[in-house]
């Protein structure tokens, strides 16, 4: 019995040691930043999100286009770059393979989003965002980007705000050639782009007198 007793106090003693470094070396990689690759939908309680592709695949050398796609619970919505007198625009921080470069949000139309004496502008149950990415010509064909943005949201209602994170991924296959539209929603990405407000051109001067 004493034999017994002690090779489970050296187990339990041997175990915590072993398990000791990989808890240590998980908190490290938490404390900088680390997290599980994130694919497909994610949801809050307010808000679904999802990183997906106007294209097939991604071309070396090319543009490709990608979109985060909010779904917004009735009675909630988002805002659009000028959230208007209250709220905060969609922002997105991305994590990328070397050499891909993105661009800036391609805004769809706003909707008027009256609160009392308040005029906000932004989106309600579902819009896309979509973004462009320059892939470098080092690329190779049968390669895979692994995308991967961090996303927050102001998701409100009449009655509160609430700001919410999603860590949004997509793995998006590169080859040589010109890539289809991707069946889920390569035509709605498409559509937005194709109709977003772009700039004018018109420059203006303000100031102010007596």
């Amino acid at each position: 019995m004493r034999l017994l007793a002690a090779l489970l106090v050296w187990l339990t003693f041997t175990a915590a040691a072993v398990a000791a470094p990989a808890q240590t070396a998980l908190e490290q990689a938490l404390k900088a930043g680390a997290a599980p690759m994130a694919s497909g939908t994610q949801r809050t309680e307010r808000i679904e999100a999802e990183l997906v592709p106007m294209s097939a695949w991604a071309t070396p050398g090319a543009t490709a286009i990608v979109a985060v796609r909010q779904k917004i619970k009735p009675g909630w919505h988002t805002y659009w770059r000028n959230q208007g007198d209250s709220g905060g625009p969609t922002t997105l921080s991305w994590n990328l393979p070397d050499g891909v470069i993105p661009g800036d949000i391609l805004w769809p139309l706003p909707e008027r989003q009256r609160l009392q004496s308040l005029m906000n502008y932004g989106y309600s149950d579902a819009v896309l965002l979509p973004v462009s990415l320059q892939i470098p010509g080092s690329m190779q064909p049968g390669q895979t980007l692994s995308l991967r943005v961090a996303a927050h949201f102001y998701v409100c209602s009449d009655e509160m705000c609430v700001p919410e994170d999603l860590d949004l991924a997509l793995s998006l296959p590169v080859r040589d050639s010109a890539a289809p539209l991707d069946p889920r929603y390569g035509q709605a990405i498409q559509a937005v782009v194709a109709s977003a407000p772009r700039p004018a051109g018109i420059e203006a001067r303000a100031a102010f007198a007596d």
